[in-house]
């Protein structure tokens, strides 16, 4: 016997539906229960300290959300490698996320040049890339549909350290930056910054990629006394040159990018770490002052409360309640398509006194910068 018209058509719906909802959980990285995220990041080598506190300060935020029923009702699993801030372990852990852990988005990479090598894969796989920590400007200014950030550009930064010694009237201002796309977009901001008010670096230096060796960078300035020195470095490469910059016995005072590492400055420079000046990407998070701050601060003292708060913990904190905010915004019917359709739509959205502004060819989502100096009992003033 055949099938009547109607018995067709229900049929044929009925079959749609079912490969509709079996299309659904076939979503790379999705299941009725969890949302997995993958990252490779820095937990060992001189940018282990920036790698860990990014990582847990995500970790605090989805920790919170799981235990509130998750996002729609799944749950975030976050597979974290160490890739030692070295680019080619980075993609060899990006290729096992996405090939054999099969995660859904990408989140919270360490590095410019590991976020730049990452470029066409995340097109060719059409990942989101979410929140990366990186400043470089070359990232922002060649749009990638994939790619978001959250943190001001080295640009914004650059600028902030320029204007400000160029008001109060400096003229010898030497660079010390890393040997890699980091160090060298940071440089490139400088030097933009300093070109527009007709000045330029009186002495640069420079430290090897993943290298605590100072010694040819501090001598490379010495001979210029430079009153102030901008470092364009992250972690242990810093702290090296501070040290070895001491034994000049010269008078200078030190500017840094937020990369730098704060935190591990104070703890292993202690004195010696007073009265540096670091910009910051983020909201003082220390006081009180708006609703993401003080949630934060009470989720980690419920959570260790003899833990301290810090900027990079804070900023990996922010970047995993923005990220939530958009997977909670695109729905249960969630495909990483059109996770990235609804993060471009979020244009404004207030975390909580820290506003991320995303839109269609614009995934630069902040441009917050100020400067805080070490003070002398090791705690940030604004």
């Amino acid at each position: 016997m055949g099938l009547s018209l109607g018995h067709f058509v229900r049929a044929s719906l009925l079959a749609l539906a079912f490969l509709s909802s079996n299309l659904l959980k076939a979503e790379t990285g999705l299941s009725d229960r969890e949302i997995l995220l993958g990252q490779s990041v820095a937990v060992s080598g001189t940018l282990a300290a920036l790698g860990k506190q990014y990582t847990a300060g995500a970790q605090l935020y989805f920790d919170a959300v799981n235990e509130a029923g998750g996002v729609h009702g799944r749950r975030l699993r976050m597979i974290s490698h160490d890739d030692g801030y070295d680019t080619q372990r980075a993609l060899d852990n990006t290729k096992k996320l996405l090939r054999e852990e099969k995660v859904f988005a990408l989140f919270n990479y360490l590095g410019t040049g590991i976020t730049t090598a990452h470029l066409p894969v995340i097109v060719a796989e059409k990942v989101p890339f979410f929140a990366p920590y990186t400043g470089a400007d070359h990232l922002r200014k060649a749009h990638n549909r994939y790619l978001f950030h959250i943190r001001a550009s080295y640009g914004d930064e650059a600028e902030k350290i320029v204007e400000h010694l160029y008001s109060l009237g400096y003229a010898r201002i030497g660079v010390v930056h890393q040997n890699d796309v980091f160090g060298r977009s940071a440089l490139a901001s400088v030097e933009e910054a300093m070109a527009k008010r007709k000045i330029r670096p009186a002495a640069i230096g420079v430290i090897e990629s993943n290298s605590t060796d100072a010694k040819a960078a501090a001598a490379a300035l010495t001979p210029y006394d430079p009153q102030v020195i901008i470092l364009a470095t992250a972690g242990g490469g810093a702290i090296a040159f501070i040290r070895e910059y001491a034994k000049k016995e010269l008078r200078t005072q030190y500017y840094a990018f937020s990369v730098v590492s704060s935190e591990q400055l104070i703890r292993e420079l202690g004195p010696d770490s007073h009265g540096i000046t670091v910009t910051q990407v983020m909201p003082f998070p220390w006081k009180s002052l708006s609703g993401i701050t003080r949630e934060y601060q009470r989720l980690l003292k419920a959570r260790d409360p003899e833990a301290k708060p810090g900027y990079t913990h804070f900023e990996g904190y922010v970047a995993a309640k923005a990220l939530v905010e958009g997977l909670r915004q695109a729905g249960r019917d969630l495909t990483r398509e059109k996770l990235v359709a609804t993060l471009e739509r979020m244009d404004a959205l207030d975390l909580g006194g820290f506003v991320v502004s995303f839109r269609p060819g614009n995934h630069n989502g902040s441009r917050f910068v100020e400067l805080t100096l070490i003070g002398k009992d090791g705690r940030f003033v604004q």
